[in-house]
C-alpha cells in the first residue's frame, strides 16, 4: 500500500434541515370564464401563478372578476409567491367547488405544498339567491364543507385552513350567525371588500369578499403574525366596504358586532391613515385553541413537521429493556428528532416562543406496537388590547 493521509468529509452532523414554504396559497374562483379565448382558459384547470404580469400572460385579465382578486393577491404578496388558481363556471356554488370532484377540491388533494385557500364567487344577472343568517345561504353551506374537507385533509397530513367569501351581506349584523358557538377551527368567513374588486364584481346580488387580499397578505407573513398586526401596515387597496356595499369608514359599530360573531373584517385608527384587519378569527368559539389564523397556522406547520420527521420511522427497530419498557438512548434519539427540527424551523423564528418533546419510557411497545410522542409548543402571545393608565403624579 502506498504510503498517504486520506481525508473524508462526514455529513449530517450539523443537523440543518429543508426550509419550507409557508406561503403557498389557493384561490377558487366562480365566474363567468367565457371571454378567456385567447389564450384559453378553462374551467377546473390548475394554473401556477407566480406574479400579476405571469396572470396576464396566462390569460387572466381577460376576465375581470379573477383578475380583480389576483391582483389584489400580488398587491400583498411578494412577486414569485407561488398562487395556484383554479376556476368554475359562475353557475357553481361555493359548496359544490369544495365538495367531492369539486375543482377547489381536486386541487387541494393534489397539490400537496398548499397551506392555506380562498373561495368566491361572482354570480351572474341570472342568479336567484337564498338567504340564511342575513347571507347569501351558500356562505354558510360551504363554510361547512370547508371544515369537513379540511379535516379530511389533516387526517391524510395535509393540515390546511381556507377562508370563505362572505359575500352578499344584507345589512342586518343581528341576522348573522354568531360562530362565537361554532366549532369550524379550520375556516372562517371573510367579510370586506375592495374598491378593486367592488369595480370588477357583478353587484346585482351583493358584493364578493377581497379573498385575493387577505390570501396574499397572509403569504406575505410568518406564521405566527397576526393579519391585524398594526405594525405590518395598512391594507394595501384604496378603501374598503362591507359586502353589503357600506363603505367600513361609516359601518364603526357594525363591523364591532360583526367581529365579536366570528366574521374577519377591517377597520380604521385614528391618527393612522388606510384600513387594518379587526382579527385573524376562524369562525369557532374564541376558547378553542386554534381559534385564530395564528394559532392555526403554527400548529399546521409543526403537523408537517413532525409527519415528515416521523414516517420514516415507521416500523423501525426500537431497543427495549428486559420489562418491555424503551431503552432510554432510543428515546433520547426519538424525542430530539423532531426537537431539532422544530427549534430550527419555528422557534429560532420566533414562530413558537418554545417546544418540548416527551417520550414516557414505560411505555411497552412490544405488547402494544404504538409509540405515543407528545409535543407541546408555547405559543407567541399577542398585544390584543392595550390599557392604559394616565394620573397626575402629585
Amino acid at each position: 500500500m502506498y504510503p498517504k493521509v486520506n481525508i473524508n468529509y462526514q455529513n449530517g452532523a450539523l443537523g440543518q434541515v429543508q426550509e419550507i414554504n409557508d406561503g403557498i396559497a389557493a384561490l377558487g374562483i366562480i365566474c363567468d370564464i367565457s371571454a378567456a379565448t385567447d389564450p384559453e382558459l378553462t374551467s377546473g384547470t390548475v394554473y401556477t401563478i407566480y406574479s400579476l404580469a405571469d396572470a396576464d400572460n396566462k390569460g387572466f385579465s381577460q376576465i375581470r372578476y379573477a383578475y380583480a382578486q389576483i391582483a389584489d393577491f400580488y398587491k400583498e404578496a411578494a412577486e414569485g409567491s407561488k398562487l395556484y388558481v383554479v376556476m368554475s363556471a359562475e353557475t357553481t356554488t361555493m359548496e359544490t367547488m369544495i365538495s367531492t370532484d369539486g375543482a377547489l377540491n381536486n386541487l387541494l388533494r393534489a397539490k400537496k405544498d398548499v397551506k392555506f385557500y380562498g373561495i368566491c364567487r361572482n354570480t351572474g344577472d341570472s342568479y336567484t339567491p337564498t338567504y340564511t343568517n342575513g347571507i347569501d345561504s351558500d356562505v354558510d353551506s360551504a363554510l361547512a364543507r370547508a371544515q369537513t374537507l379540511n379535516e379530511t385533509l389533516a387526517g391524510l397530513q395535509q393540515p390546511v385552513f381556507g377562508l370563505i367569501d362572505g359575500r352578499d351581506y344584507q345589512g342586518t349584523t343581528a341576522d348573522l350567525q354568531d360562530h362565537s358557538g361554532s366549532n369550524n377551527n379550520r375556516a372562517g368567513i371573510v367579510m370586506v371588500t375592495s374598491q378593486n374588486v367592488k369595480d370588477n364584481t357583478n353587484t346585482t346580488y351583493g358584493h364578493s369578499a377581497a379573498i385575493g387580499l387577505i390570501l396574499g397578505r397572509i403569504s406575505d407573513i410568518p406564521v405566527q403574525r397576526k393579519i391585524s398586526r398594526v405594525k405590518s401596515g395598512a391594507i394595501n387597496a384604496s378603501d374598503m366596504f362591507l359586502t353589503d356595499g357600506t363603505p367600513v369608514s361609516e359601518a364603526t359599530n357594525d363591523i364591532q358586532a360583526i367581529n365579536t360573531k366570528r366574521f374577519i373584517t377591517c377597520r380604521e385608527f385614528t391618527g393612522l391613515n388606510g384600513y387594518y384587519w379587526t382579527n385573524d378569527c376562524l369562525a369557532c368559539d374564541v376558547s378553542d385553541d386554534y381559534s385564530n389564523i395564528s394559532y392555526r397556522r403554527p400548529m399546521n406547520k409543526l403537523h408537517r413537521i413532525a409527519y415528515e420527521t416521523y414516517v420514516n420511522k415507521v416500523d423501525d427497530e426500537i431497543l427495549i429493556n428486559a420489562d418491555g419498557t424503551m431503552d432510554s438512548m432510543a428515546v433520547k434519539e426519538l424525542e430530539g428528532l423532531v426537537e431539532n427540527d422544530v427549534q430550527i424551523l419555528m422557534v429560532s423564528k420566533n414562530e413558537f416562543s418554545g417546544f418540548s418533546v416527551h417520550i414516557s419510557p414505560s411505555q411497552n411497545v412490544v405488547s402494544t406496537g404504538e409509540l405515543v410522542i407528545n409535543a407541546q409548543p408555547t405559543p407567541v402571545g399577542y398585544s390584543r388590547e392595550i390599557t392604559v393608565n394616565l394620573a397626575f403624579n402629585v
